[in-house]
């Protein structure tokens, strides 16, 4: 009976110790995760930027999880980034007429319209999500980020962001801290599966 015990214990320890020893890769493509691939590669130019919405606003709000240490637990926090219509500018430079070549009827209906979505209670980009969420190990509310399209014309759209080479430093170095304790855990606990296996 200790050995049946002992070897449901090395096999608990075996697969808790593969967690841990794959989530430093996993998490880079974990979908709604950390994001860094994409963000990565639209930092270094990648994607297109002139047709992409613009980001109004970024709310965060904290996720704490973990033990509580002497520094306080663990925490990322959750930015949800409100996008906007597209800019729009014509050849000259200059905001284009939104009312051009209309009857004084239609102008006087296309303002009560953009009128009437200003008051709606969030933004609708037609055919496009509204938000943009990213977990960030710091606050970054109230900084506004430049976006990039990553998906092809015709694909659904996909948007990396663009803060900055300093916050975008902090991310892969919060992930590696993180990555390289998870794996030194899932190396111990896989390291403790194959010992107990072996003994018992």
């Amino acid at each position: 009976m200790q050995r049946v015990i002992y070897r449901v214990l090395a096999v608990f320890l075996a697969a808790s110790g593969l967690i841990g020893v794959v989530f430093p890769i996993g998490a880079l493509f974990m979908p709604g995760g950390l994001m860094l691939l994409p963000d990565t590669r639209a930092f270094l130019g990648a994607g297109r930027a002139d047709v992409v919405p613009t980001v109004r606003s970024v709310h965060c709000s904290p996720e704490s999880f973990g033990s509580r240490l002497r520094n306080g637990p663990m925490r990322l926090w959750d930015c949800q980034l409100v996008l906007g219509p597209a800019a729009t500018r014509s050849a000259s430079g200059s905001a284009p007429d939104p009312y051009a070549g209309m009857t004084q009827e239609q102008a006087c209906a296309e303002f009560q319209r953009r009128l009437d979505s200003l008051a709606a209670p969030t933004v609708q980009t037609p055919g496009e999500s509204a938000t943009l969420g990213r977990r960030l190990p710091f606050d970054r509310g109230g900084e506004l980020p430049s976006l990039r399209r990553m998906s092809r014309d015709g694909a659904p759209p996909e948007y990396a962001t663009v803060w900055g080479w300093r916050e975008l430093a902090s991310r892969w170095f919060v992930w590696g801290g993180l990555g390289l304790l998870m794996f030194a855990c899932g190396a111990a606990a896989l390291y403790a599966a194959r010992v107990g296996w072996r003994r018992y």
